[in-house]
């Protein structure tokens, strides 16, 4: 379980989050606030994040 605030959030993040997550690097080289903002909302490596943590998928929705 891993206690995600945001790609761009200030809050402590755990090693993976900082480090590993493709999805925080990839909304930071895209410069976008959120993936709900990108022009690519939802590609595939996405889908695969909210398939195994849908409340993910809700908030992006609000989001959009």
């Amino acid at each position: 379980e891993i206690n995600c605030h945001g790609c761009k959030s200030n809050k402590v993040r755990c090693s993976f989050a900082e480090e590993l997550c493709a999805i925080r690097k990839c909304n930071i080289e895209k410069s976008t606030s959120h993936c709900a903002a990108c022009d690519e909302y939802k590609c595939d490596q996405l889908k695969k994040v909210i398939e195994s943590a849908p409340l993910i998928g809700e908030a992006l929705k609000a989001l959009r």
